[in-house]
C-alpha cells in the first residue's frame, strides 16, 4: 500500500508533459481508526488538515470520524 500511494503522488504530480496529470494538490480521506491507512498516507508525505465527525457508517449503526489529508506541491 506504500508504494502503491508513492506511485500515485508521482503520477499524479509529474508534469503533463512528462505522461503526469500535472496536479499540485491531492486529497484523501480515511476513517479515524483506520490506523495502517493513515500510517500510509503520512508515509506518502500526506498532512492531515481535518476531521469530519461522525461521517462513516460503521457495522454497529452508529458513526466513525473521517480524517482529511493533503499533499501539496511546495515548488
Amino acid at each position: 500500500a506504500k508504494e502503491a500511494a508513492r506511485l500515485a503522488v508521482r503520477y499524479g504530480t509529474t508534469a503533463k508533459t512528462e505522461g503526469g496529470l500535472g496536479l499540485r494538490r491531492l486529497v484523501a480521506e480515511t476513517a479515524a481508526d483506520n490506523l495502517a491507512s493513515n500510517r500510509v498516507l503520512e508515509s506518502a508525505g500526506f498532512a492531515l488538515f481535518g476531521r469530519e465527525h461522525d461521517v462513516d457508517p460503521l457495522p454497529d449503526g452508529r458513526f466513525g470520524d473521517g480524517l482529511h489529508w493533503e499533499w501539496v506541491s511546495r515548488q
